[in-house]
């Protein structure tokens, strides 16, 4: 598509001219609230999330997406509500779980955050971010020894940006 070869204005058109032929099928407005939501226009992506999700309510990656725009636009509460209809949706996606553990571990509730990032990671142990921020959330719970050994696993992933945080993060701990 498009979209994904970095063209977000063209795709963009071309979505909204397939929607005006079709504006019942739901993949077209997901994958403009996608697009939109790469270029950095929010309302836009939430609102074709939104209406995908009205057409199929089920699609758990779809509710993903959507709670990810209210999460960013700091709409808390029903952010959550859409990252926990989209676990139910898809208790093994691990994606969802990493983005709601990382929503829970900034409201502060680090046992929510601490369950479903452990669960990202039981799903994905390739999942660098995840560990990263399983290991945050455990630090701020008072726990550093488990803390520190998911930073060292993130520290041997492969996703260079992650290990370079907790890199970063064992220096300041002294590890």
């Amino acid at each position: 598509m498009l979209w994904q070869q970095d063209n977000g204005a063209e795709a963009r058109a071309d979505l909204g001219k397939a929607i005006g032929l079709d504006p019942e099928l739901p993949e077209l407005h997901n994958n403009l609230g996608s697009v939109a939501w790469g270029l950095g226009d929010q309302a836009t992506a939430e609102q074709q999330f939104r209406e995908a999700l009205r057409i199929q309510p089920g699609v758990a990656e779809w509710r993903l997406n959507l709670a990810r725009v209210l999460a960013t636009r700091g709409e808390i509460a029903e952010a959550r509500f859409q990252f926990e209809k989209a676990v139910r949706l898809k208790p093994d996606s691990a994606e969802a779980r990493l983005d709601y553990g990382r929503l829970l571990a900034d409201q502060n509730d680090l046992r929510g955050a601490i369950r479903e990032l452990e669960t990202a990671v039981r799903l994905q142990p390739d999942l660098w971010r995840a560990h990263f921020e399983l290991g945050m959330a455990l630090g701020r719970k008072g726990n550093p020894i488990a803390a520190a050994g998911q930073l060292r696993i993130a520290a041997n992933g492969s996703d260079p940006n992650v290990r370079t945080e907790a890199l970063e993060v064992l220096h300041k701990l002294g590890q």
